[in-house]
């Protein structure tokens, strides 16, 4: 619920919300329609393809060969690479 209000804080209200099928996304999006008056609709699709999970590709993409990071600055140099 506190994700959902920062989200809708930062970016307004969304006329629809895309989520897994997760059970807590749903109690949250039902209390927050209770809680503020509104009928904010709610797709769960199991394996849709959301921005946000997308985001991490790249990154998933050089860490693979390496199959991990053996130090902070190695990881923190990769990741600056993407910027």
């Amino acid at each position: 619920m506190r994700f959902l209000k920062k989200a809708i804080r930062q970016h307004d209200v969304p006329g629809k919300i895309n989520t897994d099928k997760s059970g807590a996304n749903a109690a949250a999006l039902n209390a927050f329609n209770n809680e503020y008056s509104t009928d904010k609709g709610l797709q769960q699709v199991k394996y849709l393809n959301k921005l946000i999970q997308q985001d991490h590709r790249r990154v998933r993409q050089r860490i693979r060969p390496m199959m991990s990071f053996k130090t902070f600055m190695s990881s923190a140099k990769t990741i600056a690479t993407l910027r």
